[in-house]
């Protein structure tokens, strides 16, 4: 197996990259096999366009070997989380007012979100609660500790589809993963040297002195960013009505499964509705547009694209992602024109401690 790891920053650096993982080599519109006809791994890099080559610098180019393994570009436009709702969408009951609550339909933190999709319904062990399971950027919006909002009512639908609490109110946030942007600013860590303080007094007294608004405070060190890679997007809200564990299409989901390259997967979202894909991607990681802070950076996720059409439009965030035997596999959360990403289940139940409920 490829280690992404070992290449991502270096590629993510070059101009035009907006996301690395680990897919097949496709010529052509074929994959590529090797004499025995297996499909060959190589190094995805996405892309906001092609350009031609004589366009870059030697230094700007994508290698077509990197650490000994081929690399496959593929342009894919920006990448986005899946907010912006188009004018029209296809799926109308989704968007309904409809009690009992189940998967695929619209949510969203209101007053707050547009709207979203409600993923699974999910358990906690230790709890005998049941909790809707969608994105970050639906239920919660920002990181905020749950204790110190005013606003945590979750509805169904959407406050674009009609919804408002409190007649509407399903749910109320509960725990959330929070999102780091990768522009975090450098932290300072204060010094308690008693030296440097004196010196940086000194120093300022000195500034006062001569009309200078510059001041010195002593620290220990100025680290460098932190580390700003992300897993999920991913929140849960405790439901307070009736709901039903049944995804329109595909049905109840009770068992989960770790996605693979080259699998079969399905969801049910708000816009959409019934999509069916193929993972094409792995290990990725991908630069993500949207976000209130800036972009956020997020790594081993996940890429399917559709079988036909999108897999993934505005409004569709916080789909379960299932495979063909409607075991939760992972929770989709944005996308572009060609391709739709999502977190995996692994990470999405290590990061809340969830499990589809079983009753």
């Amino acid at each position: 197996m490829i280690d992404i790891n070992q290449v991502r920053d270096e590629l993510l650096a070059l101009p035009n990259v907006v996301g690395v993982g680990i897919g097949y080599k496709v010529t052509d519109g074929e994959i590529v096999t090797d004499a025995d006809g297996n499909p060959i791994e190589c190094i995805v890099v996405s892309v906001e366009r092609k350009v031609s080559i004589t366009d870059l610098g030697p230094g700007e180019r994508v290698p077509a070997m990197v650490a000994g393994e081929p690399t496959d570009v593929v342009e894919t436009g920006p990448i986005s989380i899946i907010s912006n709702l188009p004018a029209e969408t296809a799926a109308v009951d989704p968007q309904q007012r409809i009690r009992p609550i189940t998967p695929g339909l619209s949510i969203g933190l209101n007053p707050g979100v547009t709207a979203g999709t409600l993923g699974f319904i999910v358990s906690k062990a230790g709890s005998s609660a049941r909790y809707l399971l969608s994105n970050w950027h639906v239920i919660a919006t920002n990181n905020t500790p749950v204790g110190d909002r005013s606003v945590t009512s979750i509805t169904q639908p959407g406050n674009a589809d009609g919804g408002s609490p409190p007649s509407d109110v399903v749910a109320q946030l509960s725990e959330f993963a929070p999102i780091t942007s990768s522009g975090t600013a450098p932290i300072p860590i204060p010094s308690e040297c008693n030296i440097a303080a004196a010196t940086a007094n000194a120093l300022n007294f000195v500034a006062g002195r001569i009309g200078s608004n510059t001041r010195l405070t002593p620290v220990l060190e100025t680290l460098d960013e932190p580390d700003t890679d992300n897993l999920v997007d991913a929140a849960i809200g405790v439901i307070e009505v009736e709901y039903d564990r049944t995804t329109p299409e595909i049905g109840v989901v009770t068992e989960t499964a770790t996605p693979t390259l080259g699998m079969q997967v399905q969801k049910f979202g708000r816009t959409t509705s019934y999509t069916v894909g193929t993972i094409t991607q792995v290990s990725a990681t991908f630069v993500v547009q949207g976000y209130p802070d800036g972009p956020a950076t997020f790594v081993d996720q996940v890429a399917i694209t559709a079988d036909r059409g999108s897999f993934l439009a505005g409004g569709d965030s916080g789909s379960g992602l299932c495979d063909m035997n409607a075991r939760a596999v992972g929770l989709c959360f944005a996308g572009s024109q060609t391709i739709g990403i999502a977190n995996t289940w692994p990470n999405v139940a290590a990061a809340l401690n969830v499990t589809p409920a079983q009753a």
